[in-house]
């Protein structure tokens, strides 16, 4: 008498060859991907690192936007603007080969002693910064109570 199907054996070895067409499938379209997430990890530690500065300096910290990046600097004059003596630190595309980042803030955005985001100039306290790069798409989330999180859009 035969009986017809598959063995457990059979069925591992199927599953054991898609497992590593997909690994190989996606080990090649990930290193853009895995640079948009780099990025944008490294840009949520700058925005956290810069609020967590305000908070433990008392003092306002300024992030001023720029085409190459963005430079943050103490504002112990409360004036909401960077000057050449009070820079604190900066994060820039450059490393990030072909990665274009657009700002959906304030050109200059302000952390509080109290740790939330203030507003300068004309816009809100609260938005987001969008990384790009090949069609791959970050944006990096700040929430007006100084939540920061990051969401991969489709």
């Amino acid at each position: 008498m035969k009986t017809s199907g598959v063995t457990l054996l059979e069925m591992l070895t199927v599953l054991g060859i898609l497992a590593v067409a997909l690994l190989i499938m996606g080990l090649r379209t990930s290193p853009d991907r895995m640079l948009l997430v780099r990025a944008g990890n490294e840009l949520q530690v700058f925005l956290q690192k810069n609020r967590l500065e305000a908070i433990k300096r008392n003092t306002p910290v300024v992030l001023h936007f720029e085409a190459a990046g963005i430079q943050s600097c103490l504002d112990a004059d409360h004036t909401g603007s960077c000057s050449s003596h009070n820079h604190l630190d900066r994060w820039e595309t450059a490393p990030y080969r072909g990665l274009q980042y657009q700002e959906n803030l304030p050109t200059d955005l302000v952390w509080t002693p109290e740790g939330f985001p203030a507003q300068t100039g004309t816009g809100f306290a609260a938005g987001s910064i969008v990384l790009s790069k090949k069609g791959r798409t970050l944006k990096v989330i700040l929430a007006s109570g100084g939540r920061i999180r990051q969401e991969m859009m489709p």
